[in-house]
């Protein structure tokens, strides 16, 4: 096991990966409020900087965005 999936169990123990979840959502709203409209968001991308586990990653890919 190397550091980042050391640090990955304790990312998501102190409850990092629900803050993820929180603000994916966030910002897919904001962005619904910009004329995204409802998902999915075929032909969308995101970035994902500094993505944690990638628990929004995830939550971008499902909602049909192509995460970076």
């Amino acid at each position: 096991m190397n550091f980042s999936d050391e640090y990955a169990t304790t990312y998501d123990r102190f409850g990092q990966s629900v803050f993820s979840e929180q603000m994916a959502a966030q910002v897919l709203r904001r962005l619904e409020s910009q004329g995204w409209g409802p998902a999915p968001y075929p032909g969308r991308r995101v970035l994902d900087l500094a993505c944690g586990t990638g628990t929004a990653a995830l939550i971008f890919a499902t909602a049909g965005c192509n995460v970076v």
